[in-house]
C-alpha cells in the first residue's frame, strides 16, 4: 500500500513538472511572435498551484528552478506560496503513508 502511494506521489510530481515545462515552452514561443493572433494560450498560475496542492508542489518548484520559470518581479510571490503548499504536501503525504502502513 505504501509503495502505491509513493508511485502516485511520483506521478503527480512528474505531471506537475511537465506542466511547468510545457508552459515555459509556450512562453518562449510566444516571445518570438510579433502578432497577437499567433500567441498561444498558456497554463494559468491557478492551474499550476491547483495541481501543486494535490501533491505536486515539489515537482512544480523543481521545474521553476530548472527552467527559470516565473522567477522575476511579483511572480516570486507565487514561488513563496508554493513553499507553503509544499509544506502542506509533506504533512499530507506523511499522514497518508502512516495511515496506509497501519492498515
Amino acid at each position: 500500500m505504501t509503495l502505491k502511494l509513493l508511485i502516485i506521489l511520483a506521478a503527480i510530481n512528474l505531471f506537475s513538472f511537465l506542466r511547468v515545462a510545457f508552459d515555459k515552452n509556450l512562453a518562449s514561443k510566444n516571445a518570438q511572435y510579433k502578432s497577437e493572433k499567433d500567441i498561444k494560450k498558456r497554463i494559468s498560475e491557478v492551474s499550476l498551484v491547483a495541481i501543486s496542492s494535490f501533491g505536486g508542489a515539489l515537482g512544480t518548484l523543481i521545474a521553476f528552478q530548472v527552467f527559470k520559470h516565473k522567477s522575476s518581479g511579483n511572480k516570486s510571490q507565487l514561488r513563496k506560496s508554493l513553499y507553503l503548499v509544499l509544506f502542506q504536501n509533506v504533512i499530507m503525504w506523511v499522514a497518508l503513508i502512516i495511515l496506509a502502513s497501519n492498515l
